[in-house]
């Protein structure tokens, strides 16, 4: 009976942090305010702020590479351009950081427009961001391509290559829009994207939470899960593989006791393994109920609640239930109280304080 490996978490499905708000925010103020003096020419920014063939590569002016990527031709222009760029000014730095957006963005940005001008050659201007907003896209669909590895690698191309040609395939070709610009920012953004995963290979995958089970058994899905279809086996020999992997996970780690004379079974919603139970008498006869939830993303869903309650009322114990809890683990002392127990007492031992929950089966 062999092991299989479902990916359940990874680095792009992790919390987002909150530094990665401020960023996108003064891009985009620096964008619009850069248009907006750029339209008006306030300071004479309508000559000084556009890059061509002549104004770069004759005259030597490199600042222009950049700093016409903050000049638009009017508000459709620039619209058309935040439209993609916020989202993905966002995503990216949220999920990775600013050297990588926007400081290697912008660098290529003058990069795109150094080669473009060479291409358009004399007599004409280019102006707008839209190159940045193309490396961004596909830096990020890269990524995501090769760093969230829940499904197929067809199946992953077929996504990507789908959301391409919604997001950034043109419907309608106009004279006055630079399309090499797009083309190159998008080829640079699956170049940056790839590299920047094999560089960081180890540290994104180190993010991956792998969840392990049975070939035979099913994966259980939480949005439908039918607590008609939960069921308690006896741990048997062909689990405890399953079980010994599971409690090397910190959230298990950190709240398992081994007690020998204690028994485990496996706690199944269907043929899929949720976690197990740790089951062992007290001194006055009551039976000691430590539940266990095998993936951390299922916890504090009522699923603990819901696994205590169905085992006590299915289980016959004339002395009660009983369980012992440390009280600053507010969310186990809830899980408990709802599924029937009562908080009995504040015990104290070796070990610390505890609380003491209680649940009697009355006939």
């Amino acid at each position: 009976m062999g092991i299989k490996k479902i990916i359940v978490e990874n680095w792009m499905t992790r919390k987002l942090p909150e530094k990665g708000f401020w960023s996108p925010l003064f891009l985009v103020t620096l964008l619009v305010t850069g248009t907006a003096l750029f339209l008006n020419d306030v300071f004479h920014l309508r000559q000084l702020m556009p890059a061509s063939f002549e104004t770069v590569v004759l005259k030597k002016e490199y600042y222009r590479l950049w700093s016409a990527l903050f000049a638009h031709g009017d508000l459709e222009h620039i619209l058309s351009n935040l439209f993609l760029f916020i989202p993905f000014a966002y995503l990216l730095a949220h999920y990775f950081s600013l050297w990588l957006f926007p400081l290697i963005g912008f660098l290529l940005g003058g990069l795109i427009n150094l080669i473009v001008v060479h291409y358009l050659g004399g007599g004409n201007t280019i102006i707008g961001v839209s190159g940045v907003v193309y490396w961004m896209g596909a830096t990020w669909m890269t990524l995501s391509f090769f760093i969230d590895r829940r499904e197929t690698i067809l199946a992953r191309l077929i996504k990507l290559s789908g959301v391409s040609l919604v997001l950034f395939f043109p419907t309608t070709f106009l004279p006055e829009v630079s399309y090499f610009s797009h083309f190159l920012g998008y080829i640079f953004g699956i170049v940056t994207g790839a590299v920047v995963f094999f560089v960081f290979k180890k540290r994104f995958l180190a993010a991956e939470v792998v969840h392990e089970v049975d070939e035979d058994r099913d994966y259980f899905d939480w949005e439908n899960f039918d607590v008609s279809k939960l069921h308690f086996e006896d741990v048997n020999e062909t689990e405890w593989p399953v079980i010994n992997k599971w409690l090397e996970r910190d959230h298990i780690a950190r709240a398992f006791t081994h007690r020998p004379e204690a028994r485990l079974m496996m706690v199944y919603a269907d043929k899929a393994a949720l976690g197990f139970l740790q089951l062992s008498l007290n001194s006055e006869g009551q039976l000691r109920v430590e539940p266990f939830i095998a993936e951390k993303r299922l916890l504090s869903r009522g699923l603990g609640s819901t696994i205590l309650k169905k085992f006590t009322d299915e289980v016959d114990h004339h002395n009660g239930f009983m369980a012992e809890v440390s009280p600053s683990n507010g969310a186990a002392i809830r899980a408990f109280k709802k599924a029937g127990f009562i908080r009995s007492s504040t015990m104290f031992a070796t070990g610390g304080p505890f609380v003491l929950l209680t649940k009697v089966k009355y006939s």
